[in-house]
């Protein structure tokens, strides 16, 4: 008796060590079921030695933390990105402690400009064609460009057997372009700018070519928003990931669309890849150099044709009862009716059968254990390596539709590219995810303050954040290079004026300066006049 009733509680016990294991465990990604999350999505040095970081902090809804619920936000330095941090900066109530000329303010009320790129599904899915989801992805678009701020640029690609594009050329702006021939009117429109100029042409195969004001990223978006309204969907062939899926196990029902064809586009063509592909490569060409870019996934993750897994089933589960019936056939030239050996010929069919089955699921296991290598070996590197480089955040948000394995590609491009990843539960949610994603972008917070970094030094840094009543969350550490600027002393000069003017307040700071000038001069001044008498001393008149 006491051996029973002392085991239970021990068990909860152990059990509940076990899982407080589990958890402390996790990798951050987890914060969004049990915790908040802080990171730092960007530290901007060009100003330097006056930085900028870029600090998201988000509920466990993956919603905004408000400025005002924060009490208390520091700014650690780590020495060699470890250890627990020297206190550098930090801010009561948004309000900078000490008397430095550090800032903090919400990214919606900084007037930045914004390099976004949003990957929208295209194809014929049915819950797309003709179901809900297809009408809450527009309506969820159409909020997207309500809260776009008036220096945001932004472009699409609508993906499906093709990529569509935006080109704000004449005779195109009521439409999506297949990407492969915008890229060539977009090259003949900058030949003619550059003749327009009076400016000699650069060579076709130069990337200055991949700049041209009507392509790429757009300042001027109403035409797009109203493009995306009505453009249908085509196709069973999505191309968001750019290779193909494994060979189909029937031949499929669905014909691949040609890039001529229903739209009928003309001119020269030109391959290109996946929808992820084409997004990076547009952000990376013709995105702003030194700023934060954002690609925008909504999507089911599919790729390939869409009906390659249902088939597969129907091809497989057609193979077992061509063999169970085979089975059934010889057993019954054996046994002869016989009421023993009838009753143990059916428990080996059954037997036999369910063994089938479970083949039959092994086999297409294996087909989507593939894919995801081949996704993990092709792809998945390769984009991290670029995002990171070009300091791209992806953040995407995943449609109930998907599969497992469509899902999982999404979230761990997101998550580990330090976007975020969201996921619909229900189609008409859609709208709602979205505009807290677009919160959580507008809603970054802004600290700035003098770091005094040198050129070339690479310095780390954190962010803890306080709420009252609720603890402490912390980011982890970032570490930023500064880069060595040619205009060094003119930044330092920008700087120092600055700083001048958070001290005596403007205009008084100017004043200050050309008093400071004047002083120079005269200084100046006094010092040729003494060392002329030196000289004529020394020398006589001559």
């Amino acid at each position: 008796m006491p051996r029973s009733s002392l085991g239970r509680p021990l068990r909860w016990l152990t059990l509940a060590v076990v899982v407080s294991v589990v958890g402390l465990s996790l990798p951050t990604s987890a914060y969004r079921f049990s915790h908040p999350q802080a990171k730092i999505d960007w530290i901007d040095t060009s100003e330097a030695p006056r930085i900028r970081l870029y600090v998201s902090f988000l509920d466990t809804r993956l919603r905004p933390v408000p400025l005002n619920l924060i009490d208390r936000i520091e700014v650690l330095e780590h020495e060699g990105g470890r250890g627990r941090g020297e206190l550098v900066q930090a801010f009561n109530d948004a309000i900078p402690e000490g008397y430095g000329d550090a800032e903090l303010l919400v990214f919606s009320r900084a007037e930045e400009p914004r390099d976004t790129l949003l990957v929208l599904p295209g194809h014929q899915g049915h819950s797309l064609l003709s179901g809900e989801l297809g009408r809450n992805q527009r309506a969820g678009v159409d909020l997207f460009f309500n809260k776009l701020q008036p220096t945001d640029r932004l472009n699409v690609i609508w993906y499906y057997d093709r990529l569509l594009t935006y080109v704000n050329l004449t005779g195109r702006t009521n439409e999506l372009s297949d990407l492969a021939h915008s890229l060539s009117f977009c090259r003949e429109e900058t030949l003619k700018a550059y003749e327009s100029w009076g400016r000699p042409a650069p060579p076709t195969d130069e990337p200055a070519m991949a700049t041209a004001p009507p392509c790429g990223l757009l300042s001027d978006h109403g035409r797009l928003q109203r493009v995306l309204r009505a453009v249908p969907y085509r196709g069973f062939y999505p191309r968001l990931l750019g290779f193909d899926s494994l060979d189909p196990c029937i031949p499929p029902a669905h014909p691949r669309m040609d890039r001529s064809g229903p739209l009928g586009d003309t001119g020269p063509r030109e391959e290109y890849g996946g929808a992820i592909d084409e997004a990076l490569r547009m952000l990376v060409t013709r995105g702003a150099p030194r700023r934060p870019k954002r690609l925008v996934i909504l999507s089911d993750g599919r790729d390939g044709y869409l009906e390659a897994q249902e088939d597969c089933r129907l091809r497989y589960a057609h193979e077992v009862t061509e063999n169970v019936n085979r089975l059934l056939e010889s057993c019954d030239e054996l046994h002869g009716g016989r009421a023993v050996r009838e009753c143990r010929r059916q428990a080996r069919i059954s037997e036999r059968g369910t063994k089938m089955r479970s083949e039959m699921e092994k086999k297409l296991q294996d087909r989507l254990t593939a894919d995801q290598q081949r996704f993990r070996d092709q792809r998945l590197g390769q984009w991290l390596a670029l995002a990171r480089a070009a300091n791209i955040k992806i953040y995407a948000i995943g449609y109930p539709d998907a599969m497992p394995h469509e899902r999982q590609r999404l979230e761990v491009l997101a998550l580990r590219s330090g976007g975020t990843y969201r996921e619909v539960e229900d189609p008409g949610a859609l709208p709602i995810l979205v505009g807290d994603l677009l919160d959580e972008l507008a809603g970054q917070y802004l600290i700035e303050f003098d770091a005094d970094l040198e050129p070339n030094e690479e310095r780390s840094f954190s962010v803890r954040l306080r709420i009252a009543g609720h603890g402490t969350v912390a980011t982890a550490p970032y570490t930023v290079l500064v880069p060595d600027m040619r205009d060094g002393a003119v930044r330092l000069a920008k700087h120092q004026l600055r700083r001048l003017e958070a001290k005596v307040g403007a205009p008084w700071h100017i004043v200050a300066v050309m008093i400071a000038g004047l002083i120079a001069l005269l200084i100046v001044y006094s010092f040729l006049k003494l060392l002329t008498g030196l000289l004529k001393k020394l020398f006589g008149k001559s």
